[in-house]
Parts: C-alpha cells; structure tokens; sequence
C-alpha cells in the first residue's frame, strides 16, 4: 500500500527542464558528468525526487561570513 510519503515520484527529463529553468542539453551534460543522477527506462531518462533534492543540495550556495 503506497502512502504519499512513501510514493515514488519520478520526472521526466522535460519536467526537470522546466523546474530548473534550463534547457535538455545543459541537463543531459549534467546527467553524463555524474552531477545528477537519473535512471534509463527504455528509450527515456527519468530522474527521482531524491536525486533532485540530491542535486540542488549539492549546488547550494553558502552564505560567505
């Protein structure tokens, strides 16, 4: 039984596109450099919630002291 906290949301490339406000190549190169993480189904990428989380916590931007 899936409850919403523990369904599993997942993106297509174009989906994350539109979040991140940045094209498919820019992505696509991230995906090949090991930036974010994604996953081969068939012909498509998809990309979880997690390793988009994983992704924008990883390029934060640290408040300078």
């Amino acid at each position: 039984m899936n409850t919403e906290e523990n369904s599993l949301k997942v993106y297509e490339l174009k989906e994350v596109c539109e979040l991140l406000k940045i094209n498919l190549q820019v992505l696509r190169r991230y995906i090949k450099n090991g930036e974010i993480k994604a996953s081969k189904i068939g012909r498509k990428y998809i990309i979880t919630e997690a390793h988009l989380k994983e992704f924008l916590e990883k390029n934060e931007v640290k408040a300078e002291k």
